[in-house]
């Protein structure tokens, strides 16, 4: 009696052991099934961007937990990445765009120019001169787009620079090269501190900056084009202001954008990515760059460079 006592309580205890075990092993299934599935979304969406390449997938954030903020994260970089596409693809077609003209024209000139007969020596010298015009102004467009390319790489020639000799080299060039322009050039009595770069991104950003301000310059004796250049606590600005027609209001922020230009500028020579340049090579040292009108006509341009 007392061993059918035994072999009852034996066999309660196993299947109840047998019972427990299948509930704890469902209740893990459910739980992992449960809370592995915003991983498992993840992943998917992971394998099927590298697949499609489309950065525009996006991954739905169910909670707040950990495994949320990771979902929140993804989707930002997913976002970024989209941007950064759009960004290509839009400089790629404004490039396409902007190449496109030049070539049909040197294309026209240059099947003029074969022709045998029928030209005379006077228009054989202009379409000669205009298709050395075009071809000087696609290596500007293409040097343009190559320091565009560069983004913010990392600077590995930046050196201590004294910024007045700099831009009174550039000064010296954009009078020779705006003839019709007179610029000044005004210094603080002090000497100012070095900033820290490399030296060809400060002579390309000072070359920009007067170049742009000779073509809106343009006068017949009377200072045209105003260079200013004073320290301040933490930086040096330097401030180029203009006598042209002036940006309108609206316009000013956009001014930094690749292949931005006014209605008013359209007409001028360049491709409008001269400011785009001076923004990026000032961003990749920290500094600040800004348009604003200056009183009784015309535009400024303030950059305020590190010291240091």
């Amino acid at each position: 009696m007392t061993d059918r006592a035994i072999d009852r309580v034996g066999t309660a205890v196993l299947i109840t052991g047998a019972a427990g075990v299948l509930f704890a092993g469902l209740v893990g299934y459910v739980t992992a099934t449960i809370g592995l599935r915003p991983v498992r979304a993840l992943a998917a969406v992971m394998e099927r961007v590298s697949l499609t390449r489309d950065p525009d997938e996006r991954v739905e954030v169910e909670s707040a937990d950990e495994l949320g903020r990771l979902a929140a994260s993804f989707n930002r970089m997913l976002h970024e990445l989209s941007l950064a596409r759009a960004a290509q693809e839009q400089l790629v077609a404004d490039a396409s765009h902007e190449l496109r003209t030049p070539l049909t024209t040197l294309r026209t000139n240059f099947s003029l120019l074969k022709r045998q007969s029928g030209i005379s020596p006077e228009r054989r010298r202009e379409l000669a001169d205009a298709v050395d015009r075009e071809l000087g102004e696609m290596q500007d467009l293409v040097s343009d787009l190559l320091d565009l390319a560069r983004g913010e790489e990392p600077q590995q020639a930046a050196e201590p620079i004294d910024v007045l000799p700099v831009f009174e080299e550039a000064v010296a060039t954009a009078m020779r090269h705006w003839p019709g322009t007179a610029v000044t050039l005004s210094t603080p009595d002090t000497d100012l501190p070095q900033v820290h770069m490399e030296r060809t991104r400060l002579q390309r950003l000072a070359g920009v900056l007067l170049d742009n301000a000779g073509k809106y310059g343009l006068g017949s004796g009377q200072p045209a084009v105003d260079v200013g250049i004073e320290a301040l606590k933490d930086s040096i600005r330097v401030t180029v202001a203009d006598r042209g027609p002036g940006i309108p209001r609206e316009d000013l922020e956009r001014v930094f954008d690749r292949f931005y230009r006014s209605p008013s500028a359209r007409r001028m020579p360049g491709s409008g990515l001269g400011l785009a340049i001076a923004y990026q090579i000032t961003a990749s040292i920290g500094g600040r760059i800004e348009a604003r009108s200056r009183p009784g006509g015309g535009t400024i341009i303030a950059v305020d460079l590190p010291a240091g």
